[in-house]
């Protein structure tokens, strides 16, 4: 079952400070995949929660990139 989030839950999410790791760029290295480049970085919230940074990036035209914020770790919310 998917989780659910209330405006609350999204709000503190939007909220929490998410500090990127030490050399967070040397750890951050686009990977060639079928017609993209693609890097993962996990990030943890100040507050415990857990995000993935995932950064795509077109393999023919490099202004089309895409960086999105994942909360990896949600617990169910009904």
């Amino acid at each position: 079952m998917a989780a659910r989030y209330t405006d609350s839950d999204i709000q503190q999410l939007l909220a929490e400070r998410k500090p990127l790791p030490d050399a967070y760029r040397k750890k951050l290295k686009l990977r060639e995949k079928r017609g993209h480049c693609e890097a993962e970085l996990s990030v943890a919230g100040a507050a415990g929660a857990e995000f993935r940074l995932i950064a795509r990036q077109n393999s023919l035209n490099v202004l089309d990139f895409s960086v999105t914020l994942v909360e990896t770790c949600a617990k169910l919310r009904v």
